[in-house]
């Protein structure tokens, strides 16, 4: 997905979900508004994202925004943001030759241990371990 949308770019990935200028329906704008905060994330994934500037990218309050985006993402803003800098590490991992510690902080994780913990928990084994098996 972050290949596809390094190459082409996020309009051609959410063609149905952007809505047209001056295309106003009630039902459309709280998922404009989520499109804008997630191209916001993922175009920032490496620096700090809190809940203050992802709801500036929107003009909306930040309590709102984020119940707004978990509303219409099921899924709450921290949350995503954890699976896309994962799936940005384990990308990196597989396709380069950057230390762990390296891919951490440059997903935008702010301590390795946090990292491993993340990376665990979500595919049930350590980054190092992964590795060890794709070069395997």
């Amino acid at each position: 997905m972050f290949r596809r949308a390094a190459l082409t770019g996020w309009e051609v990935l959410l063609p149905a979900w952007i809505e047209a200028p001056g295309e106003r329906h009630r039902t459309a704008t709280p998922v404009r508004y989520v499109v804008a905060m997630v191209r916001h994330i993922v175009e920032n994934l490496g620096e700090p994202l809190d809940a203050k500037s992802i709801a500036a990218v929107v003009g909306l309050h930040p309590n709102y925004a984020l119940n707004l985006f978990t509303k219409v993402m099921q899924i709450s803003v921290q949350k995503f943001v954890v699976r896309m800098r994962l799936i940005w590490a384990r990308s990196l991992m597989m396709d380069g030759n950057l230390s762990i510690a390296n891919i951490a902080y440059q997903c935008g994780f702010t301590s390795l241990t946090q990292f491993y913990e993340h990376f665990r928990k979500a595919y049930g084994t350590t980054p190092r371990e992964l590795r060890r098996d794709v070069v395997a």
